[in-house]
């Protein structure tokens, strides 16, 4: 086979030339891409998750560690979001018990506390809560039985002072409402009334005095209904036992 011969037959025509050209371009395109697909958007998508993770959406970090299946540390990371989104909704509901605390609704932060009682000082917040909320109640019961001695509605404001026996000056308020009491019942007449309220006052200024100017009046009215010397001495006899039986050991 002469030169030009063999020229010919090793000589491609355009159209091979070309699919030859857009085959190669084909592969190295390919295998520009592999690595990228194979590496490179599986650590885009695992540094997406972790972003998520770390701005709190934790349920869209977990979907996406999910699809990367056995990648870099994904399951670890999966369990990771399940306790960070645990220790977010404990913190929440904490900050939202704290401001029930804050605006006095003592009620609802005891059990919105109780609900997360293992979470920080939860335990410690009921405490406080307790007495804080018995502080209102001693504070409102206390105010109310002032208002009803002010309106004159001494029984039931004896009854609401005594409910918070020791707060403030609870027991000087009764004391005083049953002098105000005793001291009606004298003005009324109704002295054996008085006289029994008064004796039970013990050593509040002027009880005693005022007791036995009850028992003393108390006498007089008998004395006045019955005249007769019998009466007389019988009423002698009801003022000297009353007056001994005071506290103070004095008789007439």
């Amino acid at each position: 086979m002469d030169k030009k011969a063999k020229k010919r037959s090793l000589g491609l025509s355009k159209t091979e030339k070309r699919i030859i050209i857009c085959t190669a371009a084909v592969v190295l395109i390919a295998l520009s891409i592999y690595p990228t697909v194979t590496y490179l958007v599986p650590f885009i998508k695992y540094s997406h998750a972790v972003s998520l993770m770390e701005k709190g959406s934790f349920d869209e970090a977990t979907a996406a560690f999910e699809e990367m299946g056995d990648y870099k540390d994904a399951p670890e990371k999966i369990g990771e979001c399940a306790e960070l989104k645990e220790q977010a909704r404990l913190e929440a509901a904490y900050q939202d018990a704290v401001a029930l605390m804050e605006n006095k609704e003592y009620d609802k932060a005891i059990s919105a506390f109780k609900a997360i009682e293992d979470y920080k000082d939860a335990k410690d917040k009921i405490s406080e809560c307790v007495k804080l909320r018995e502080q209102v109640r001693l504070e409102t019961d206390y105010q109310e039985g002032l208002n009803l001695k002010a309106s004159g509605s001494y029984d039931k404001a004896i009854s609401k002072l005594e409910s918070v026996h020791g707060y403030k000056d609870s027991e000087d308020q009764v004391k005083e409402i049953k002098f105000m009491q005793a001291q009606g019942f004298f003005d009324q007449t109704s002295y054996e009334t008085a006289a029994d309220i008064f004796k039970g006052l013990g050593d509040y200024p002027n009880a005693e005095e005022m007791w036995k100017e009850s028992v003393y009046q108390q006498a007089l009215q008998l004395a006045n209904v019955y005249n007769s010397e019998e009466t007389y001495g019988s009423t002698a006899q009801l003022l000297r036992q009353a007056l001994s039986n005071h506290p103070s050991g004095r008789k007439p």
